[in-house]
């Protein structure tokens, strides 16, 4: 009986296992929620429950997710450029997206191209007040840079009793759009993904996530190609993934055939705190993916936002707010800012190009 007991024991599969992927993508500093043209939301609109995101109602969100999700394997994650977009990161350059963030505890991000706006001083300001690990494998820092060993290809995080693996990149065309400087290099996502996953594997981990800031098109065509990515949690381009949104670029997930012979899920969650991606991902024994399945989360007026951080955002405000109520000049003739006149002007200061993802 004994042996018929051991025999029926090791013949058994063990569980599968199952993980919920929170994440956030283009966070792009605002910190105030934002009304449907992506502009900051007027306390009328507010009134009128016509507003999205911001940190207040964000937090709230990932809070109320993570209570439902109470016993459960998760992960919140976030898919870079949280910099640029609002006089908030124009007045405190990165430190306020550091505190927030940090209030909503991410568990990993992946550095944006808009991470390197204000150079490598800029996100150096960044990284020393996020505590939580920031990741890429192709920002490569020269013996001269400040980011030497300040930004980690990949990361392994216990989950649940089981080993995450988590790959970090950011688009390649990171050094014409964004200013990383002259000690910094940008390696070729594919290349450096694919190395940065071995040092997973030799930890013994079977499912590695790449959270990618390259864009859904580059997600689909090559970083779910690549062997033993199991997921990819993207941004960049932002995109909205949705399988009710009829004005969604594809559906959440969107499955992608690794040679490798298995699928891979790749998502992404729109822009700007509008939205909270919500994945869930069932592995078998090997760390395969058998079963993908969500749909991003609206952060609309049903979270109600959290007091305690509205609070500190108003009072984060009052230096943005009398910079907006100063008067810097005037004119009696009208402004042209038509889309036919604006472009030309960007160009002959030489913003557009690098602005042009904000």
């Amino acid at each position: 009986m004994t042996a018929s007991i051991l025999a029926l024991s090791s013949g058994a599969a063990l569980a599968d296992y199952e993980l919920n992927i929170l994440h956030i993508n283009d966070f792009h500093s605002r910190i105030r929620s934002i009304n449907k043209f992506d502009s900051t939301c007027s306390a009328e609109e507010e009134g009128k429950s016509e507003c999205f995101g911001g940190v207040a109602r964000l937090k709230v969100a990932i809070d109320q997710k993570r209570q439902e999700l109470t016993g459960k394997n998760v992960l919140l994650l976030n898919g870079g450029d949280n910099f640029q977009g609002s006089l908030f990161f124009t007045t405190y350059k990165g430190a306020a997206e550091a505190e927030f963030l940090n209030l909503m505890k991410f568990d990993a991000m992946t550095v944006g191209n808009h991470e390197f706006d204000e150079g490598e001083d800029g996100l150096i300001t960044f990284l020393d007040k996020v505590t939580f690990p920031v990741l890429s494998s192709n920002v490569l820092a020269g013996y001269k840079s400040k980011l030497v060993d300040r930004i980690k290809p990949s990361l392994v995080l216990d989950v649940g009793g089981q080993k995450v693996g988590i790959v970090g990149a950011v688009t390649n065309d990171t050094t014409e759009i964004s200013s990383p400087g002259d000690n910094v290099l940008i390696g070729l996502d594919v290349d450096t993904i694919t190395t940065a996953v071995q040092d997973p594997k030799k930890q013994g981990v079977n499912k590695i996530i790449a959270l990618t800031h390259v864009g859904y098109p580059r997600d689909l065509a090559v970083i779910a190609k690549i062997p033993d990515v199991d997921i990819v949690v993207g941004g960049h381009s932002h995109s909205l993934l949705s399988n009710t949104d009829e004005k969604a670029e594809g559906p959440y997930p969107t499955m992608v055939d690794n040679p490798g012979g298995y699928k891979v899920p790749v998502v992404q969650a729109g822009s700007y705190s509008k939205y909270l991606g919500d994945l869930i991902v069932n592995f078998d024994d090997n760390g395969v993916v058998k079963s993908a399945k969500g749909d991003p989360i609206l952060v609309d007026a049903k979270f109600k936002p959290d007091e305690a951080v509205l609070a500190r955002v108003k009072e984060m405000s009052k230096p943005i707010d009398e910079l907006k109520a100063k008067i810097i000049g005037k004119t009696d003739a009208p402004i042209d800012g038509s889309r036919r006149i604006l472009p030309r002007q960007g160009m002959r200061n030489g913003r557009s190009r690098r602005r042009r993802h904000a």
